[in-house]
């Protein structure tokens, strides 16, 4: 037999292997230990059974995954998922536009925060779990009522939209409920470039935005990260490297941390820092702790221009601080901390003409009030606000904006 007829009948074989292969990766199997395994299984069914065995094999494990697939998706219930805006963001977009999927409702049982998560769960001593119902209107948003003629428009990030906490505490309804403010959260994950896009969006789809009437919560973490070159593309070991199609599945988020755990792929345990404040465990993401700790400012060229673009319609820009910010006087009483992100967010307000609000001061002073009451302003195991700091800024806001 000639090598080109020898090939030509491996060709069957080889698209066998090759489908088993990312069938495997479908249940997050490395691109390597996925072909290793398609071999593995393709050899003995092979020898023993024939083509047509291993065939049937790959055919009923496309079955298998498309019915996992086909049921999380419409069940929304995949256990991967630890917190609602997971659940309800990860294939909403549209328009240019981030946001959550329309007119949904959960009550979650949610068993912890982000940074329990990313410690790779070394830090049990901070969880708090808690139930969150997460409600979002015909637009995606976060808000009991639908988008009307509300007098005012909150964009920001996940503080804004409040991650992690149940509904009636977030930002946008204590500002409507507590304090009379007829607000519409128009609020997703992002930074100030998304928040410009969402607010071209709004004014080109919505009544929402008139004159001077937009409120943007700018936070510190990552609102303002420093612009820098694209680093290189990172070297992947075997057991990291993973094949990008099907990375996007339901199925594969399902079975993602199993594989991970056994492969030993990755160590994110030292990027959250555990301290005790008011004698409880809370944790910090270490990339925040940087942040709140950096001395030198960045290129913010890209989020000023962002700024500017929005500025014919800002009434407000609020500035929401770290935790570690907030608790940096229980953990180092003795360090001074830089403050280079209020200071950009602050001459940037003047020079577009926006009055800013720096949302430390007023933290700060409720997190001492509580603390001797074993209560704090976020989540211990998580970076955002809880609903007392939900109170405090929206307290603070009202008070701005009424002035």
């Amino acid at each position: 037999m000639t090598p080109a007829r020898l090939l030509l009948r491996l060709v069957p074989d080889l698209l066998l292997v090759l489908a088993m292969t990312v069938l495997l990766s479908a249940l997050s199997l490395p691109g390597f230990f996925a072909l290793l395994g398609s071999v593995l299984l393709f050899a003995p069914l092979r020898l023993a059974s024939g083509r047509a065995a291993f065939a049937l094999v790959c055919l009923s494990l496309l079955i298998g995954i498309a019915g996992f697939e086909i049921g999380l998706r419409l069940t929304k219930s995949n256990p991967a998922y630890y917190r609602p805006d997971e659940v309800l963001s990860r294939f909403a977009t549209a328009g240019g536009r981030s946001h959550y999927e329309p007119g949904r409702r959960l009550d979650f049982d949610m068993p912890h925060g982000d940074l329990f998560a990313l410690s790779d769960r070394t830090a049990p001593e901070i969880v708090e779990p808690r139930k969150v119902v997460f409600i979002t209107d015909a637009l995606g948003y976060r808000n009991t009522s639908g988008p009307g003629a509300q007098d005012y428009v909150l964009i920001g990030d996940s503080f804004a939209a409040g991650s992690g906490t149940s509904q009636e505490r977030i930002l946008g309804e204590t500002l409507r409920r507590d304090h009379g403010i007829d607000v519409y959260s128009a609020a997703f994950p992002g930074d100030p470039v998304n928040y410009a896009q969402t607010l071209d969006w709004l004014k080109a789809h919505t009544g929402l935005v008139r004159g001077r009437n937009v409120v943007a919560l700018v936070f510190e973490g990552n609102d303002l990260t420093c612009a820098a070159p694209a680093p290189p593309p990172p070297q992947r070991s075997i057991a990291e490297w993973r094949w990008r199609p099907v990375t996007r599945l339901e199925t594969y988020r399902l079975f993602y941390g199993l594989t991970r755990a056994a492969l030993g792929a990755g160590d994110r345990s030292q990027s959250v820092v555990v301290h005790p404040v008011g004698g409880r465990a809370m944790g910090f993401l270490r990339f925040y702790v940087d942040a709140t700790t950096q001395a030198e400012p960045c290129d913010w060229s890209a989020q000023a221009a962002a700024l500017q673009a929005m500025a014919p319609h800002l009434r407000l820009i609020a500035f929401a601080p770290t935790k570690y910010r907030v608790y940096a006087d229980k953990i180092a009483p003795a360090a001074a901390l830089p403050n280079i992100r209020w200071a950009f967010i602050d001459a940037t307000a003047r020079t577009i003409g926006v009055p800013a609000l720096d949302l430390t001061p007023f933290l700060q002073a409720r997190a001492a009030q509580l603390l001797p009451q074993g209560k704090y302003v976020y989540w211990r195991d998580d970076s955002h606000w809880n609903g007392e700091g939900m109170d405090v800024a929206a307290e603070a806001i009202a008070a701005a904006l009424k002035r």
